[in-house]
């Protein structure tokens, strides 16, 4: 890990990875096209609660390919941060797996085949809705594949290409605001959008849309 990396004021989050991770490798440091400063630990040895403590992380992702040596970590992050986020890199299709991790307090689980930015992508729809989330559901429930399955309701409701941009980059776990900039739009337009989708598919919020839309 190193030692020092200036954070920068743009900067989503700060991640933790423990235990490595050859995706995140690369991302190492202060990434602004990724908005986040990615730290990883790979010694599985003693010093976890220090790099913790330097690294001062939003969210911690813990390889479980050693199931003992990662309950340790779990138990170590959380004596130093005991309310931190964490999440989980493992086998991609392992729900039971995930399941026995979201027992223990863990808020989303990743496939060791999934990409940094897939990553990342995840712990903000955690962190904005409040919610527990297994990345390989949500890849399989990714709008540009459903909509080409069920042509006849995105018919129905009408939308316009505008508009499932913007789902699209909700369900990517993007804010807002964040949504704004991608679009090049104002805020306000984005949100003049979402109200549109909410009375086009019924929707009550912004969770409600998500989900809606992952029956497409």
């Amino acid at each position: 890990m190193q030692d020092e990396v200036a954070r920068p004021e743009e900067a989503w989050l700060t991640l933790l990875v423990v235990g490595g991770w050859e995706a995140a490798e690369s991302h190492q440091g202060a990434n602004a096209e990724d908005r986040a400063v990615i730290y990883v630990w790979t010694e599985l040895a003693d010093g976890l609660r220090e790099a913790v403590s330097l690294s001062q992380p939003d969210w911690c992702l813990i390889n479980v390919s050693d199931p003992g040596w990662a309950e340790r970590a779990l138990v170590s992050i959380r004596s130093v941060y005991p309310g931190l986020s964490i999440a989980v890199l493992g086998e991609p299709s392992d729900y039971g797996l995930a399941e026995l991790w979201f027992r223990r307090g863990v808020r989303v689980y990743i496939g060791l085949d999934s990409s940094i930015v897939r990553a990342l992508g995840c712990m903000r729809a955690s962190t904005e809705l409040d919610c527990l989330v297994m990345e390989r559901r949500a890849n399989e429930a990714l709008l540009a594949d459903q909509l080409m399955a069920a042509p006849a309701l995105l018919e129905g409701a009408r939308l316009s290409e505008r508009e499932v941009e913007v789902i699209r980059l909700l369900r990517e776990g993007l804010a807002t605001d964040d949504v704004a900039i991608r679009l090049g739009l104002s805020k306000r337009t984005v949100e003049w959008h979402l109200t549109h989708l909410y009375n086009k598919l019924g929707a009550r919020n912004r969770v409600d849309l998500i989900n809606m839309t992952r029956q497409f």
